[in-house]
């Protein structure tokens, strides 16, 4: 057996009132959506805390070069080394950054960001240099 359901017309503050409240709850629902999001991503494991000056600053630092002598057209093996490095680093440690981008805390070319990927696996001392400081960086 099957009952009937009836409404009952409502009034227009009736209608007004339930519109609202929809409205709120649409924007609720969008509110815990997203601060779910942000809970997890404060709870997500990233290893990558530090940002891509971080990662210079510190390179120069235990290179003892500066940023200057970093950026500069210097061929010195030692700063050309440390270049190979942070290039490599910054690949690394920010997968998604363009070459370009990379090329720029250098002040170099992208081409040239590209022949570092290379040289960093190909020259023994350059990936002895650049594994030390990766161990140096991951203890930050």
């Amino acid at each position: 057996m099957e009952t009937e359901v009836k409404f009952l017309p409502l009034t227009r503050a009736e209608i007004l009132f339930l519109n609202e409240a929809l409205k709120f709850y649409k924007h609720l629902d969008t509110a815990v959506k997203l601060h779910a999001k942000v809970e997890n991503m404060k709870q997500s494991t990233d290893p990558r805390p530090i940002s891509p000056e971080t990662i210079v600053n510190r390179v120069c630092k235990i290179q003892g070069i500066t940023i200057e002598q970093l950026q500069s057209r210097s061929r010195k093996r030692e700063i050309v080394e440390t270049r190979v490095c942070v290039s490599q680093l910054l690949h690394d440690y920010f997968p998604k950054m363009s070459q370009t981008r990379i090329g720029r805390f250098s002040n170099k070319d992208h081409t040239t960001v590209e022949h570092h990927f290379k040289v960093a696996s190909d020259v023994k001392e350059v990936r002895k240099l650049y594994l030390d400081i990766k161990k140096q960086l991951s203890k930050l």
